[in-house]
């Protein structure tokens, strides 16, 4: 799925096709909230059309960086989060509580108890805005 999704950013389409599961309707529902795509429909009973967005023909995502395989799962602490931040703006994980954005951890640090905020997961996938 991010594949078709980063392919559809370097070609300048406005929408892409991806097969449906539920996976990829979480990390969709959970991108749109985010304010990164338009929005998804449901095409037929395996597909889901993603309209993607753009910002005066220039695409509001620049691109996409899939750190977790099947072969390879890569996971981040709280501390060593900071560090793969620098490679990209916002960075989805994994966590306990569901999907985050590497911001939101960061943010939310002063606002919520250390022993409370101070998670990790599995990084999925990290964003260029």
């Amino acid at each position: 799925m991010l594949g078709r999704l980063k392919e559809g950013i370097q070609k300048s389409r406005p929408y892409v096709f991806v097969p449906r599961s539920k996976v990829c309707v979480t990390v969709l529902e959970f991108l749109y909230q985010g304010g990164y795509i338009l929005g998804f429909q449901y095409y037929s009973k395996s597909i889901i059309r993603v309209e993607l967005k753009y910002i005066k023909a220039k695409s509001y995502i620049k691109g996409i960086e899939v750190y977790t395989k099947p072969s390879r799962i890569v996971y981040y602490s709280y501390s060593s989060l900071q560090k793969a931040l620098s490679r990209t703006d916002v960075v989805v994980l994994s966590t306990w509580r569901g999907l985050e954005y590497s911001n939101d951890i960061i943010d939310n640090f002063f606002l919520e108890p250390a022993n409370e905020n101070k998670i990790g997961g599995t990084m999925l996938f990290g964003l260029k805005v």
